[in-house]
């Protein structure tokens, strides 16, 4: 069971109601799957070792309490297997996008402003958040989507 404190706004999610669809990537903890649940497109992300569980827990106080449009939404979690329930970010990261396999898409300076503002609109709410501020530590292109930037 994850321990969370009462009155985190997340659900915790019955895994059988997810739909896995397709790996998309690995993150810190172990690897991230596109997957449908309630009709839209999420991102699940899921450890792959027990000694990974505590990071894991810490990661998810930590996203259930951000609200902000430029930073991935956590959905809710699930105990078995233990994962988290994310927004997905179409298209992937702001580094697939510039140094991906796939051609790269027709942008503009003023898109790369546009996604400069967004990340450090994202960055700043973090880093005033009440009453403790989040500092994300880990900040690269890998970890930005793309066209609305939403840190992850």
């Amino acid at each position: 069971m994850l321990e969370t404190p009462p009155g985190y706004p997340f659900e915790e999610i019955e895994y059988e109601d997810i739909e896995v669809e397709e790996v998309v990537g690995r993150g810190t903890f172990g690897v991230v799957f596109k997957a449908k649940w309630k009709g839209k497109d999420v991102a699940i992300k899921t450890i792959e070792s027990e000694s990974e569980r505590k990071a894991f827990v810490v990661e998810l106080r930590q996203l259930s309490r951000v609200n902000h449009p430029n930073i991935v939404k956590l959905y809710g979690s699930c105990d078995n297997p233990v994962c988290l329930v994310m927004e997905y970010a179409e298209g992937g990261s702001l580094y697939n996008v510039l140094h991906g396999a796939e051609p790269l898409p027709q942008y503009s300076a003023s898109h790369a402003m546009s996604w400069c503002l967004q990340c450090a609109q994202g960055v700043s709410y973090l880093h005033a958040m009440k009453p403790k501020a989040l500092i994300h530590r880990d900040l690269k292109p890998p970890k930005y989507g793309p066209f609305v930037c939403a840190v992850a």
